[in-house]
């Protein structure tokens, strides 16, 4: 649990048992069970603290308020969850628990369960119980994982996260969790034949708001293989976020693939890791995506040419970052070269290239383009050699600069008219620059590396 979270509840505790936290790195923090009182409401044992399980169990059941328990202790008693009907979160992340005891059906009013990081390899049959749980967390380290029957009796589940390290088959019901609006899921791609998967996400499931995807090779028996459908997403209509991540999977079809999870247009964030496909499908970029506000790219290996994004009329954050080793060159095909008004990028306000350590050119602004921005950074572009204008970027306050060592010179002899923030770091010739009497505008809102970093921008 975070410091600020754990003084705030310190401070709102009415007894000053009503916390108890065991921590191996912080001697002033409760250190035996023996301090678990009537009063106590919060529990957190950190670090896998040894503790007397049997102490343990008596002074939980003592405990007349305890609703929120945060264990990382490796062995759990059968008993340990009786008698505890006010818990309502339960951490066991990170435990490493070989099972779980049937007692934990128990926790009638537990609404949030963390699992993950575990090696349990099955849930209890009797979970069906827990009618008022909202988040489920499994993400377990174990390939073979059970599910009970009756996950469908969980009507108040809005979040379920199976994890992105094994391929689970989807819990028994899953499409009749038609409440839930967030999941985290695998899918698996048949190893020899890359057009045909093991679908994660059931159609049914109209009102996720949330939705992330780990692809992962595999091999399918027949009754899993499921053939790429382009319409698999659109019915979901309140679908807010999307993430997608490949790893370091290669594979053939990946534009198809990325194809068939084109989202309904009312999408606001989405997130596309190590994408290994040459081209972006048409759907990124079109501005049909009218509610789209948040992009990020990072990984895209195999990629050329960034998809036209200025396109998206509402886009307000933009990042592209890391291991794009085939992107060399960012021209007018990232802005739009075929928006009508000429007006790209209209509500952009954030742009961070970071780590496009293949990148050498930048160029094709133009004016009217990214008429909002106000914030760029460029990091860890070790090969950039030429920046646009930025003479038309006339919001632009903030531009950060830094491990960019081919870099030599400014683009425009002034700065844009606002900009009041330039922190140029570890990259030497563009930093002689700004002593050029050419650029001495520049130089004048240049910040020293001390006050960069005590802004912490």
């Amino acid at each position: 649990m975070p410091d600020h979270i754990y003084n705030l509840a310190e401070y709102i505790s009415s007894s000053g048992d009503a916390y108890v936290r065991l921590h191996e790195k912080n001697q002033s923090c409760v250190s035996s069970a023996s301090n678990v009182s009537k009063y106590t409401r919060y529990y957190s044992s950190c670090c896998h603290v040894t503790v007397n399980q049997q102490q343990l169990v008596e002074a939980f059941h003592n405990s007349m308020g305890l609703n929120t328990l945060l264990l990382g202790i490796r062995e759990v008693s059968h008993n340990l969850f009786r008698n505890l009907n006010r818990v309502r979160v339960l951490d066991l992340s990170g435990a490493r628990l070989p099972d779980l005891p049937d007692s934990i059906c128990e926790l009638t009013h537990l609404r949030f369960l963390d699992l993950s990081r575990n090696d349990i390899d099955h849930l209890p049959e009797k979970l069906s119980m827990l009618h008022n749980l909202q988040t489920l967390i499994i993400n377990s380290n174990v390939r073979v994982f059970q599910f009970p029957t009756g996950m469908e009796k969980l009507p108040n589940l809005l979040h379920l996260d199976l994890g992105s390290s094994q391929p689970f088959v989807n819990p028994p019901g899953i499409k009749l969790l038609t409440n839930l609006e967030t999941l985290c899921t695998i899918i698996v791609v048949g190893y020899y034949d890359p057009e045909v998967w093991r679908i994660g996400v059931p159609r049914e499931l109209v009102n996720l708001r949330e939705l992330r995807v780990t692809f992962r090779f595999g091999f399918l028996k027949d009754q899993e293989k499921e053939i790429n459908n382009r319409d698999f997403l659109l019915n979901m209509k309140y679908l807010q976020k999307l993430e997608l991540f490949w790893g370091s999977l290669k594979m053939k079809n990946a534009e198809d693939l990325l194809a068939s999870f084109q989202p309904h247009t009312n999408v606001k964030h989405v997130v596309l890791q190590s994408y290994p496909g040459i081209k972006f499908p048409d759907w990124i970029g079109n501005p049909s995506f009218c509610k789209l506000e948040i992009v990020r790219l990072g990984g895209c290996y195999y990629c050329e040419f960034l998809p036209p994004l200025g396109q998206l009329p509402l886009l307000k954050y933009l990042r592209v970052e890391g291991e794009m080793e085939e992107l060399k060159n960012i021209d007018g095909r990232f802005c739009g070269n075929f928006v009508d008004n000429g007006n790209r990028f209209p509500s952009l306000k954030t742009l961070e290239l970071i780590s496009l350590s293949q990148l050498e050119r930048w160029t094709d602004l133009l004016d009217g383009d990214m008429p909002l921005l106000q914030e760029l950074k460029i990091v860890y572009c070790q090969k950039l050699i030429c920046l646009p204008t930025l003479k038309f970027l006339g919001s632009l306050q903030k531009l950060h600069i830094e491990f960019c060592r081919e870099l030599q010179d400014f683009p425009d002899e002034k700065p844009p008219s606002v900009l009041n923030f330039l922190a140029i770091l570890c990259s030497p010739l563009l930093l002689k620059a700004c002593e050029n009497e050419n650029h001495k505008d520049w130089g004048k809102i240049l910040k020293t590396a001390e006050e960069v970093e005590a802004l912490q921008w």
